[in-house]
């Protein structure tokens, strides 16, 4: 009856040296410079700096989704009274067909969504950084109409949350680059 308590041992073994694993990492990590992209330092967080950013409107409905996407992940609290910075953004998209039927009518589609956006200084309006990000998202083409409707409308969805991901952590990212400048 002694195999239960070997098997015990070995899994607190593994636990053990999975937990000096995790306590090494984070002292490498430390060592490097690593710093949480959303954590407080001491001149105050990147999460606040998003708090102080307007994100101008966009035009049509594929940018007011965008738009109410970088707002849920940036200005937590709903837009800024007297905001430090404006993000501003164009959008675009494009739908390319990828397989074709036997009687040349297509069966699926990437829609490709684009969007360039600057950052500027909301008193001078000044910039301060550009970029430009872009999301892939595929769906099938239906012989329905609604159904293919339905599916283009989710493929729109899934690719806005990846451009609003994409553009707060580009702007979280120059945020921190900013204040570990001294800026």
């Amino acid at each position: 009856m002694a195999w239960p308590a070997a098997a015990g041992l070995r899994a607190a073994a593994r636990l053990r040296a999975a937990r000096s694993a995790v306590v090494l990492l984070v002292a490498v990590l430390a060592g490097c410079g690593f710093q949480p992209l959303y954590g407080t330092t001491a001149d105050g967080s990147v999460a606040a700096d998003l708090e102080r950013v307007r994100i101008a409107l966009i035009s049509d409905r594929l940018g007011q989704e965008l738009h109410n996407a970088l707002r849920d992940r940036m200005n937590r609290g709903g837009q800024p009274a007297r905001p430090l910075y404006r993000l501003e953004i164009g959008v675009s998209e494009s739908t390319r067909r990828l397989a074709i039927r036997k009687d040349e009518t297509t069966a699926r589609a990437n829609l490709l969504v684009s969007a360039i956006f600057r950052l500027v200084d909301a008193e001078t309006g000044a910039p301060l950084m550009t970029g430009k990000a872009r999301a892939t998202s595929s769906y099938n083409v239906l012989d329905s109409d609604f159904g293919t409707l339905s599916a283009e409308r989710d493929a729109q969805t899934r690719a806005v949350r990846v451009l609003a991901d994409e553009i707060t952590v580009r702007v979280s990212g120059f945020f921190l680059d900013r204040r570990s400048a001294g800026g």
